[in-house]
């Protein structure tokens, strides 16, 4: 016959049984309402030290539910991903807390109209996509590491909280963004802006880009009030475009050395002016710059003058 304290702890142990299963059936209910792909999640056997089950996925999840104003129920928080986790349309999320802590594949956030923060969401993923968030100022909570970022049509005033350990960041139609500080200093692959209304300066963003890319390493384009390029790798490993930056008026801040295509199109220059020039990359495989039909010939004797190794190629496009 058991004792009264063995009853009690049967009992006891009844209990937590029936609520485990309970709580089990409750975050099953919530994958199922909320994300496709849910029957490939995985809930914990036990809750973790701070009383929440983890949920990881072998397949890719998307939210459905366009309604859901968290990616939890507060029960559990979500483990590991494999494959995607697609937040493509979540007008009423206000937040990324219990995002998956590591997603293999892409983490895509859009029309978060709600949302004011990245804090919460994933520390690392291969591609990290946001779009359209118009409350958020900042990437404070962005992924410490991705192969991929991109982040466009939000309200950026500060780029703090950008990943450093990444390959490749583009940086997009956002109106109020003045500086790139907060950019990793170096990146392997491309850095793009574009679309950067308010932007003045470079200073701040990457100084080495391009080391494992073929293609465009570092496209600046449409920054309409940049004043100068500053700031840019003084050598670029793959190709430099800067185009339809209006404001510019010479190339200061240009890098010294392009091994890949400089590209200058769509940006003014006055090639009567003496100075005019002065900055221009003193070595790029090909170059493209845009000039008036009158001033072709004298555009092209004014580049091999400044270019110690001349390129094999220099294209002229007529028109800005």
């Amino acid at each position: 016959m058991k004792s009264l304290y063995e009853s009690l702890l049967d009992d006891m142990s009844s209990i937590e049984k029936n609520q485990s299963k309970s709580n089990k059936d409750s975050i099953k209910e919530f994958l199922k309402k909320t994300f496709k792909g849910a029957s490939s999640c995985k809930i914990s056997r036990k809750p973790n030290e701070d009383g929440f089950y983890v949920v990881d996925a072998t397949k890719s999840i998307a939210l459905v539910d366009d309604r859901a104003n968290a990616l939890t129920n507060g029960l559990f928080i979500w483990g590991k991903v494999i494959g995607d986790f697609n937040c493509g349309y979540c007008p009423e999320l206000i937040s990324l807390e219990g995002a998956p802590e590591i997603v293999t594949g892409k983490f895509q956030l859009t029309a978060g109209k709600l949302l004011k923060s990245l804090v919460g969401g994933p520390k690392e993923c291969d591609t990290f996509e946001c779009y359209n968030c118009p409350l958020l100022n900042d990437l404070i909570g962005a992924p410490k590491k991705c192969v991929n970022f991109s982040c466009s049509t939000c309200n950026l005033k500060s780029l703090e909280g950008c990943p450093q350990d990444v390959k490749n960041i583009f940086i997009g139609y956002i109106k109020e963004l003045k500086t790139l500080k907060g950019c990793p200093q170096e990146i392997s692959g491309s850095f793009t802006m574009k679309w950067l209304y308010d932007l003045i300066s470079l200073e701040g963003g990457p100084k080495k880009v391009g080391k494992f890319v073929k293609g465009n390493a570092y496209r600046c384009e449409a920054c309409q009030k940049l004043q100068s390029l500053k700031g840019a790798p003084t050598h670029i490993i793959g190709n430099f475009v800067c185009a339809s930056c209006t404001s510019l008026k010479n190339f200061e801040g240009s890098p010294k050395i392009v091994d890949g295509e400089f590209w200058w199109t769509h940006n003014i220059v006055d090639v009567n002016n003496q100075n005019a020039f002065e900055g221009f990359p003193t070595k790029a495989n090909e170059i493209h710059i845009s000039a008036s039909a009158n001033d072709m010939e004298i555009c092209k004797e004014k580049i091999m003058n400044v270019c110690d190794i001349l390129p094999k190629d220099i294209h002229i496009h007529v028109g800005f």
